[in-house]
């Protein structure tokens, strides 16, 4: 049927939607993104509820800016070839602005339309300005208009004109020749999901002040990014008395969004359609022939196709037929699933362990077979699986199996005890652990390999009980032949041996061990690697190397999250060591999205040093944002982790901060109260304390009492506490600890009115902006910001590490050559690189006259110009 050119059917489709204001600008999505920018054909795929038409409206804004014609046509399921052509005409009218566009087109005769299409685009080209053509709801298109116009539009597209479609599905387009040239780009459903910083950005706009970053943590777990979940999730809370209580009642009440899911599942879905997705919502992953060994249906993997591509509430993975049903879909479906006869719940259970078992997928198949009732088949794929789930970092997930098997049972299986054990002593529960595994430790009949296993265990269980010499104790004499009968033992020997190094000073030796370590690594990632990352991010940091730890911390983290997720603790223990480094690198925002709603389980599944770290940082960051009160809150609690854990450093940690940020304020009286509380407790500790942690204990004391004295003004005292901790701090190789002794000196100097104290500032400045220290001067003591104003320094920080020399990992070099050739690409001399590393004039020219002969150069140019043409510095340094 010819429609009139004027049809209000027609016009109605070529009418683009209204954007609300409110909608956040995404600018990863922006148009202009490298990823978008001058693609012939975007294509943008996903479910109901992923954004599709408001990013297609986005970018149509921002080209309408950019002085393009843009035309705009919403798909229906009518839109034959001529009715098809004929929307496009009419929005080409509309977006150029030309009435007398493609009057022609629709008068050739031709029942493919393909000589009117040709004309279109001929009409297209003599525009001669770039035109993009968008197509929405791009699914509804009848399949001939996608096999015949769609695809002839997209074989044959002018230079001035891109092609932009959004659909819901695959659609039968030939693009193999676009894609071959780079100029076909698809956005799917994981491109589309709100990524955390976006959440955060997207509530703080919603709700300003009101809402915490925890609590958009919070929600952005809930919603896993989903960006109509989030939509539900802002109209649940701005129905709600405040934000906690919106918050709690997702997670309490799931009928606040229930409403939604019932329009569109159970008023959208056939009957048979439902029942299948209600059936497989009890499968944590989803797979096609898992599907069908479940339901029984010899179509589930077309009816899985079909749900995944018309319902919002699928996850997809990644190059994989694996996905997994949306956390609010599953519990609105789940919730049916258990109105289902017991009979075939039970046997449905029964079925998907059977399943997953034959896939060696047994932590899952034990899952089922409990829910099943077959609970000794449940034991038996738990003994063969658990220990590796806590290799692989899922402490958590053993711990809560812990809780629901029989004493008697873990008792007798001893893979059991020694999966447990390792979960229980790397948490707030090393004392359990000791005792789970002691008794096979002290069993001469027990095999070797599990007698090694239960020292590590033990070992391990005392670094978390912050008893470092106790563990030495205890795993040095295994050390020899533990890695001969447990190979898996051996990355987590080393990880021991690289701690033990660290706390000494060692941190050039503990990254060696793990880089020898490192080289048997396999592909898949473990816990211990997680922690080898970790260690070499915290040895840099120990060091006050900001930039080079934030170099091994950030792309750790970036791949433990996307294997573990955001709440393991390996993840919360990365992301609590970068956020240490980005608030030494004066990135606030940043480091306090990284520890948003962690804490809690930091406390409870991380090393005590990962605990110090977290807590500290946040005060810090509540203090600068004004919230004084949620500081003191945050150290209080560190305070009352260690009391309750019995450990020691927790408490001086807590007291050391607490009168650093009272003597930046001149609290001299709190600072005199917090002085002498701290030197009762550390004089009380003194007997019974880790020979291994005293230097350190000792060095953080001096620091704290130099502040005292500093909020009093006794430059007598501060000097004195100062030399105290200056001699410990170098012992230790605690640099940024060093760098702030020396700006703390030079404070003191200047005080006094004493020739150098000007030079010493500025050397120490010059350190702190080689290492990356951009907020030493603020932390330290705020009127060295003020004298650094004075005295018109730039910001060397900043400009240190705005583009730092790029050095390339080789096994030509030592870590300590590179580091040093790092220093070298920045023209530091001998003294000021011997000042980096602490270290003498003469270490520094041995290690030069090294690098000379590795690399055959004759003058210090000459060996930064042949690094740079080995490709071991880049060559834009």
């Amino acid at each position: 049927m010819d429609l009139p050119p004027n049809d209000p059917q027609i016009l109605l489709k070529a009418t683009p939607p209204r954007l609300r204001k409110s909608e956040l600008f995404r600018k990863r999505l922006s148009s202009e993104a490298a990823d978008f920018r001058d693609k012939e054909v975007l294509f943008v795929r996903a479910p109901e509820g992923f954004g599709k038409t408001t990013l297609l409206g986005q970018w149509r804004r921002e080209w309408l800016r950019t002085g393009a014609v843009v035309a705009w046509l919403t798909c229906d399921e009518r839109d034959d070839g001529q009715r098809f052509l004929q929307g496009l005409q009419v929005t080409m009218q509309r977006g150029s602005g030309r009435p007398a566009f493609g009057q022609k087109v629709l008068k050739g005769k031709d029942e493919s339309g393909l000589e009117a299409l040709t004309e279109w685009l001929a009409e297209v080209s003599e525009l001669a300005v770039e035109t993009i053509l968008i197509l929405d709801d791009g699914h509804l298109l009848p399949e001939l208009t996608v096999r015949h116009s769609l695809a002839y539009l997209t074989r044959n597209l002018p230079p001035n004109l891109r092609l932009v479609i959004g659909a819901r599905e695959r659609l039968a387009v030939p693009i193999s020749d676009i894609a071959h040239h780079g100029q076909y780009t698809l956005l799917g459903v994981e491109t589309l999901r709100f990524r955390f910083e976006e959440t955060i950005a997207l509530l703080a706009s919603r709700f300003k002040l009101d809402i915490h970053v925890d609590q958009c943590a919070r929600l952005h777990d809930i919603t896993e990014g989903w960006p109509l979940g989030l939509a539900l999730a802002v109209a649940v809370i701005e129905k709600s008395s405040g934000i906690e209580e919106g918050i709690r009642s997702l997670s309490a009440e799931p009928h606040h969004i229930d409403s939604y899911f019932i329009d569109t599942l159970l008023a959208r879905l056939p009957p048979e359609a439902l029942d299948f997705l209600v059936r497989i919502s009890v499968l944590d992953a989803i797979h096609p022939s898992l599907c069908q060994e479940v339901t029984g249906r010899e179509d589930a993997e077309t009816m899985l196709a079909r749900l995944a591509a018309g319902t919002p509430v699928f996850i997809e993975a990644v190059d994989s037929a694996w996905m997994r049903i949306h956390s609010l879909a599953r519990r609105f479906l789940l919730r049916r699933f258990d109105g289902l006869p017991e009979a075939d719940r039970l046997a449905l259970h029964r079925r998907t362990a059977d399943w997953l078992a034959g896939q060696d997928m047994f932590e899952a198949a034990a899952q089922h077979a409990f829910r099943a009732g077959e609970t000794d088949k449940a034991y038996d794929y738990l003994e063969v699986c658990l220990l590796q789930v806590t290799l692989q970092g899922n402490s958590a997930a053993v711990l809560e199996w812990k809780e629901r098997l029989p004493a008697e049972i873990i008792e007798r299986r001893p893979m059991l005890r020694l999966a447990i054990g390792w979960a229980l002593g790397f948490s707030d529960r090393h004392g359990e652990a000791i005792k789970l595994v002691q008794p096979i430790l002290d069993d001469a009949g027990a095999s070797l390999s599990d007698r090694c296993e239960s020292a590590a265990i033990i070992a391990g269980a005392a670094i978390f009980a912050d008893d470092l010499s106790g563990s030495a104790s205890i795993i040095v004499p295994w050390l020899d032949q533990a890695a001969g009968v447990s190979p898996h033992l051996a990355p987590i020997l080393a990880n021991f041996d690289a701690v033990f190094a660290i706390y000494r000073g060692a941190t050039e030796q503990a990254r060696y061990l793990i880089s020898r370590a490192g080289e048997e690594k396999t592909a898949r990632r473990e816990a211990s690697t997680v922690w080898a990352d970790w260690l070499v991010g915290f040895s840099y940091l120990w060091e006050g190397q900001a930039v080079l730890a934030e170099r091994v911390l950030r792309p750790a983290l970036a791949r433990v999250e996307a294997e573990l997720g955001r709440r393991n603790p390996l993840t919360g223990m990365l992301a609590t060591a970068l956020a240490a480094v980005l608030w030494e690198r004066d990135l606030p925002a940043e480091a306090e999205a990284l520890l948003a709603d962690r804490l809690h389980v930091l406390e409870r599944l991380t090393s005590p040093e990962a605990i110090i770290m977290g807590y500290q940082t946040a005060a810090r960051l509540a203090a600068q944002a004004g919230e004084e009160r949620r500081a003191q809150d945050l150290l209080q609690r560190l305070f009352a982790i260690g009391e309750t854990r019995r450990i020691e450093r927790f408490c001086i940690a807590s007291l050391g901060e607490r009168i650093r940020l009272a003597a930046l304020r001149s609290h001299q009286e709190t600072c005199r109260d917090l002085g002498r509380r701290l030197e009762t407790l550390v004089a009380a500790g003194k007997p019974s304390r880790d020979p291994i942690l005293a230097p350190l204990v000792e060095a953080k004391l001096a620091l704290a009492q130099s502040y005292v004295a500093l909020a009093h003004w006794d430059l007598d005292q501060v000097q004195r506490h100062l030399d105290c901790a200056g001699g410990l701090v170098r012992g230790l190789n605690l640099g940024r600890d060093g760098v702030g002794i020396k700006l703390l000196r030079s404070l003191v100097m200047m005080r006094r009115h004493e020739d150098g104290a000007a030079g010493l500032f500025l050397e120490g400045l010059g350190l702190a902006g080689t290492l990356g220290l951009q907020r030493i001067l603020a932390d330290t003591h705020p009127l060295l910001v003020d004298w650094g104003k004075r005295m018109d320094v730039p910001d060397q920080g900043r400009a240190a590490a705005a583009a730092p020399p790029r050095v390339a990992q080789t096994g030509l070099l030592t870590p300590k050559e590179t580091e040093i050739l790092h220093y070298l690409a920045r023209n530091m001399s001998n003294k000021e690189i011997a000042l980096a590393f602490d270290v003498s004039d003469e270490t520094v020219k041995w290690h030069l006259k090294n690098l000379f002969g590795k690399l055959h150069a004759n003058t210090r140019r000459h060996l930064v110009d042949r690094a740079r043409t080995l490709g071991i510095l880049d060559s834009r340094d």
